[in-house]
């Protein structure tokens, strides 16, 4: 095991022991338990270049447009959903960091995929299908399925934020019936559940604690099922805590460790 830590650590990028005539493969960082955990960099072999080079894990680019396709918010709720439909923390990292790394290296392509859409998940399959076409076109093409295959993933996760029923506008909101007595007494009732669940709580607890303490306030506004509910919480809620329905966490978590299933 140490000959084999030796040998990464020799082609692991601001390594002590990197050798010059080596070139760096490996990346590492330690975990929460301190333990160095090492990430396989990109290499052109034709080039001798590595892509992640000079770029940060935790910066997202940032794109002028009129809607955002990728930015650190949604790099975060990218991590959030891939964590609530169960994969694992270790895949969460790769995906992340591998669409991160996508879009800062092909800005130009997003931000053509941008101009020429109408909407995120038409900008993203845009994106991908140039990516796709660079890509195929270069040394690294063996890799390009795994990176499409991610793509696709993100695709998915931006057509489920698409699909998410639209919020409540202000208008509507102040033709509720009721309206400080319901959104005071859900807000109580998402309190209970974060202090009992670490800060978590979904649209199916609050429904089913809604239909029991203020069946009066759902009736009057025609508030009829979980996403009825999903929808004013969405109106009311959206910009105190973090949605991803049918989701409710009372902050982003500092680490996506853990799912709560109900």
């Amino acid at each position: 095991m140490q000959v084999l830590r030796t040998q990464l650590e020799r082609a692991c990028v601001g390594s002590k022991l990197a050798l010059p005539t080596v070139p760096p493969l490996f990346r590492s960082e330690s975990n929460r338990k301190g333990k160095k955990v090492y990430y396989l960099l990109e290499y052109d072999l034709s080039s001798g270049s590595v892509f992640e080079e000079n770029i940060s894990q935790n910066q997202s680019p940032s794109f002028p447009a009129k809607y955002k396709i990728w930015d650190q918010r949604i790099k975060e709720d990218f991590e959030i959903w891939l964590e609530v439909n169960g994969y694992m923390q270790s895949t969460i990292n790769i995906y992340s960091a591998t669409v991160n790394r996508l879009f800062q290296r092909f800005e130009s392509l997003a931000n053509r995929a941008l101009v020429s859409s109408d909407s995120p998940i038409q900008a993203a399959r845009l994106f991908t299908t140039l990516v796709g076409k660079t890509l195929g076109e270069q040394p690294e093409k063996a890799q390009l399925n795994h990176k499409l295959s991610i793509l696709g993933t993100f695709e998915r996760f931006l057509h489920n934020k698409e699909s998410t029923p639209a919020s409540t506008n202000e208008s509507n909101l102040s033709n509720i019936i009721d309206y400080e007595v319901g959104s005071d007494r859900l807000r109580e009732i998402f309190e209970g559940h974060f202090l009992a669940l670490d800060g978590y709580s979904n649209c199916i607890l609050a429904w089913d604690a809604a239909q029991k303490e203020i069946p009066m306030f759902l009736n009057d506004n025609a508030i009829n099922s979980e996403r009825d509910l999903w929808d004013f919480i969405v109106a009311v809620f959206g910009s105190e805590y973090v949605l991803n329905y049918p989701h409710i966490w009372q902050r982003a978590p500092p680490t996506i460790a853990k799912t709560h299933k109900v």
